[in-house]
């Protein structure tokens, strides 16, 4: 179990840092936390491809942590990955999803046109998230639970688990019991 961090920049731009995006790695699968800006290009210098990534966990629906998501979404598309992308956060995530690609639809459309092979739009699985068990795979397991970032209602932090290790990302928020 292993973690990249791929930005830790703050909502201003800054040259020298990425907004905030991580990957965390258990064996063969790849799970990215956040999608800041730059974050599409920041994977690829570390090695891996937005292909690579089925799970993307978002801690609370800030712009500064999902404002890379359309540029992962088309790039994993353009890229030909038509498995199901899942995105797991608080509620709204669905209505979000619909409008970026909703104002995606026409590049993605336009792209449709150019290609022999026929292609759907991106698949797009939300799962709203509640505190407790919310990914389980190959002895890798994610557990979400909430946090304090006000006013938000639904903030989460993440704990990343197999046999031997865990990670456990804060997201934005104050000291609360639940964290520690």
């Amino acid at each position: 179990l292993d973690i990249t961090l791929l930005g830790t920049g703050l909502p201003y731009p800054n040259p020298e840092r990425a907004g905030p995006s991580y990957l965390v790695r258990a064996g063969e699968t790849k799970i990215m936390v956040e999608c800041g800006s730059g974050a599409v290009r920041r994977l690829v210098e570390a090695g891996h491809s937005p292909g690579d990534i089925h799970h993307l966990f978002l801690s609370h629906l800030h712009s500064d942590h999902f404002i890379d998501l359309g540029h992962f979404i088309v790039s994993r598309w353009i890229m030909g990955d038509d498995r199901p992308l899942h995105l797991f956060g608080s509620e709204g995530l669905q209505r979000m999803i619909d409008l970026l690609i909703e104002f995606l639809e026409p590049d993605l459309r336009m792209r449709m046109k150019l290609r022999t092979v026929r292609r759907e739009m991106p698949n797009i699985a939300v799962h709203h998230l509640s505190e407790g068990t919310v990914f389980e795979e190959n002895g890798f397991t994610v557990r979400a639970f909430d946090v304090e970032h006000f006013p938000l209602d639904q903030p989460f932090g993440y704990r990343f688990d197999t046999t031997d290790r865990s990670i456990v990302f804060s997201g934005d928020t104050r000291p609360c019991e639940n964290l520690i």
